[in-house]
């Protein structure tokens, strides 16, 4: 068993199965909460923090801290479900994203950083919409002799997936 730590989601590997589960980070957000109503005493600042988006991490708000790693997992699996895009590894089952269940690959972890994303780069002459997503090997692993995706839950990461999954599947080398 092998534990793995995400900014909204942890993941526990068991045999052949990955389940991903979401941070509900309550004790955050009651710290937050409680340090802008008795240290900053300004209430549109609660407000602020009480309206921010799911995605946000510049500013990250209530709906981040408790919400976003539900929303990942679901998107993900509905992703999976309505394209079934072989560049992704696949999700057979979410619990409303409380609890997702992934097949396991080996990871991708052949090359460092810097030289991983040239490779993934030189795939579509630089056309990305998500490069800080495709930069980090730690995202992908190995099936087969070909590369799959293990986080394809952000809305950036799908559309590169729909225009770009099946060149980078047949141009880039595993090895």
């Amino acid at each position: 068993m092998e534990i793995k730590q995400g900014s909204s989601r942890f993941v526990i590997i068991l045999g052949c199965f990955v389940f991903k589960f979401p941070k509900i980070m309550v004790w955050v957000c009651l710290k937050d909460v409680f340090f802008i109503i008795k240290k900053d005493r300004r209430w549109k600042h609660l407000k602020f923090y009480l309206s921010r988006t799911c995605y946000s991490k510049d500013f990250p708000g209530l709906r981040y801290y408790l919400l976003n790693g539900i929303i990942s997992n679901f998107k993900e699996y509905l992703f999976w479900l309505k394209y079934k895009n072989n560049f992704c590894e696949p999700t057979f089952f979410s619990l409303l994203g409380f609890v997702n269940i992934q097949r396991f690959s080996p990871p991708y972890n052949l090359l460092n950083k810097k030289d991983f994303w040239l490779k993934i780069r030189m795939v579509q002459n630089y056309d990305w919409d998500d490069g800080h997503h495709f930069c980090n090997s730690n995202n992908f692993n190995i099936r087969d002799g070909k590369i799959l995706i293990v986080d394809y839950a952000s809305s950036k990461t799908q559309r590169v997936i729909l225009k770009h999954g099946q060149n980078i599947i047949r141009h880039f080398s595993v090895l």
